[in-house]
């Protein structure tokens, strides 16, 4: 995981994260990403979307992010 510098959004500013998909994703297949901001859930994506912007992010603050992957309904390691 990693996170950009600050970018500008349609709301202002914002905080771009990206990351890689796993090397063998398992079986059952991955279907999705949870994105977790401070262990809040952000955002459920469809498993081909590697990228996430936290728009409501702000200037200034700390935040601790985590991506979890997918499989068949169950959550991979956070």
């Amino acid at each position: 995981l990693s996170a950009s510098s600050p970018v500008s959004t349609g709301q202002g500013q914002g905080l771009r994260l990206t990351w890689r998909p796993p090397s063998d994703p398992g079986t059952p297949p991955l279907d999705s990403y949870v994105v977790s901001r401070d262990g809040v859930e952000l955002a459920l994506l469809p498993a081909d979307v590697t990228a996430y912007t936290d728009e409501s992010a702000a200037g200034g603050c700390s935040y601790s992010y985590s991506v979890c992957a997918r499989s068949g309904g169950d959550d991979g390691p956070w």
